[in-house]
């Protein structure tokens, strides 16, 4: 492992630890307290709703990202179909209260009925506890828009 990557991890990590920390309320992870900028569509994207979640992992590993990066299934990454590349977003499971923080950096999921693509390695964060059968139901804010 190289200590770039080992850097982006304890990044990572740190911030997942902020986040378990802060309650999840809408007045500490909404646009009111943190500058979101629009998308590249022109419209702000909606914060604190629900939303269906599933994974994409061994067959699109080390494959590019819209972002032009490459698919890291172990990284802390998702995928939305409008939020601009580049921007944060905090998950949380209201089955079991666990939480992630991931970065979008591709577009997608392209499967009705799903709202989010995450990388396995969030995705199993997030699932932990429950029956993992490939779809969850999750709660997301955008924490930081680009």
């Amino acid at each position: 492992m190289t200590a770039r990557r080992r850097a982006y991890y304890r990044f990572v990590v740190a911030a997942c630890l902020l986040l378990a920390a802060l309650p999840f309320e809408p007045s500490v992870l909404s646009g009111d307290t943190i500058p979101i900028r629009k998308a590249e569509s022109g419209h702000v994207p909606a914060s604190g709703m629900t939303a269906i979640a599933s994974y994409y992992g061994e067959y699109h590993h080390g494959k590019l990202t819209a972002s032009g990066e490459r698919f890291d299934r172990w990284g802390m990454t998702c995928a939305h179909k409008t939020l601009p590349l580049g921007s944060w977003v905090a998950f949380k499971n209201p089955a079991n209260g666990r939480t992630a923080l991931c970065r979008v950096n591709d577009r997608g999921p392209y499967r009705p009925g799903r709202d989010f693509d995450l990388s396995e390695g969030a995705y199993r964060q997030l699932a932990r506890g429950t029956e993992e059968k490939g779809l969850i139901k999750v709660e997301w804010r955008t924490v930081l828009c680009k």
